[in-house]
């Protein structure tokens, strides 16, 4: 998994570096989130694997899937102040009840 990290990374910066627009740069605090949002994606996958050789996969999936909604959400709302309107939040719990319907 490590590997699958390493290579998305080494992509990333030969992309930039081959770039045409070098207007692009990063803040310190961009860095620092994507690191913040990456160390925790990195063990998710791994989560993921390990779970898929202990328990049937339509609920390791369903409940990763899950976690992701809300965690997004969540994350949303906490970190950006996003204000969701109804038809978001209508959304939302439809698919975290499809979701729950799958397990």
């Amino acid at each position: 998994m490590g590997l699958v990290f390493f290579i998305a990374f080494v992509i990333g910066i030969i992309f930039l570096a081959f770039h045409k627009d070098r207007s692009i740069s990063f803040s310190w605090p961009e860095i620092g989130m994507g690191i913040a949002i990456g160390i925790p994606n990195f063990y998710t996958s791994i989560f993921l694997i390990e779970a898929l050789e202990r328990m049937n996969g339509g609920i390791v999936y369903s409940s990763v899937n899950l976690l992701t909604v809300l965690g997004g959400t969540l994350l949303g709302i906490t970190r950006w102040q996003d204000k969701l309107t109804g038809i978001q939040w209508i959304g939302i719990i439809i698919s975290i009840a499809a979701i729950v319907l799958l397990l």
